[in-house]
């Protein structure tokens, strides 16, 4: 099943399988897979990337009834889990991309969600569309969870990662709340200087800045990782040690440098 006629012509849907060797959907943009989402019945809200997965640790501080924000919507994967997963958790999604509701209702089952769920009738779901920097800059609401999963090909959004805009993910979140971001680098972490550059910038912050892996079966050379950044919890599940002494401030001003020589 692919329908790309009415996408940007940097998306691509198409059917394919995971590692796991489950068929899935995939929400492809420029070359890098978004989202994705199980084509076996009963599995449509099931969440296929580990690191989607370690998004739930959130949960560990925080209330079932948790009002989240989440930048990057893509295929409305973690989006679906948490209404299907969570009765009482409400999620607005920031996504900048006006086609990407549309082609998760056609192709990624929130079409079924919306039917079996109705989050639109108890202001469970809602969906913005807007540029995740820009939201923010004009966000007056406390979130109890802000979470990144912003991501233009195998390019993170880097003017969401900065000084300036930790910042404002600071201000978006309770004093209870907690900003996680789903962030790349390699299973070497030491090699990982923007992950590892991300992680002191958080620092300058959020009191505290806690890392935990979410790898790929198969792939022994990069990861992804998610941060877990907070003023209240100084622990988390799975999280790891990392070294950020050699480590820089990433500024606004350093994004065009970013977007133009970015490595892992």
């Amino acid at each position: 099943m692919s329908d790309n006629d009415h996408l940007p012509a940097e998306v691509l849907l198409y059917e394919s399988e995971f590692v796991d060797g489950k068929s899935v959907m995939v929400y492809e943009h420029n070359e890098g897979w978004h989202s994705a989402a199980y084509t076996e019945e009963g599995r449509h809200f099931d969440l296929v990337f580990n690191y989607t997965k370690r998004f739930n640790l959130i949960f560990e501080h925080l209330d079932e009834n948790a009002e989240i924000l989440m930048i990057g919507g893509g295929a409305y994967s973690y989006p679906k889990y948490v209404i299907s997963h969570y009765p009482q958790a409400s999620i607005s999604v920031v996504e900048i991309d006006p086609t990407a509701v549309d082609s998760a209702m056609s192709f990624f089952y929130l079409d079924e969600l919306m039917e079996q769920y109705h989050p639109d009738e108890d202001h469970r779901l809602e969906f913005i569309t807007d540029d995740g920097r820009h939201y923010m800059e004009h966000n007056k609401h406390a979130y109890d969870a802000v979470i990144f999963d912003a991501y233009d090909g195998f390019y993170p959004v880097f003017e969401l990662l900065t000084l300036e805009a930790m910042k404002l993910m600071h201000a978006g979140i309770k004093e209870s709340g907690i900003f996680a971001a789903n962030l790349p680098g390699f299973v070497d972490l030491q090699k990982s200087d923007f992950l590892l550059n991300v992680l002191y910038t958080a620092k300058q912050v959020f009191r505290y800045v806690l890392l935990v892996p979410a790898p790929t079966e198969g792939n022994d050379v990069t990861c992804n990782y998610v941060m877990f950044a907070s003023d209240c919890y100084d622990h988390i599940t799975d999280m790891i040690d990392y070294d950020t002494a050699f480590s820089h401030v990433l500024y606004d001003m350093d994004t065009e440098d970013l977007w133009n020589d970015y490595i892992y």
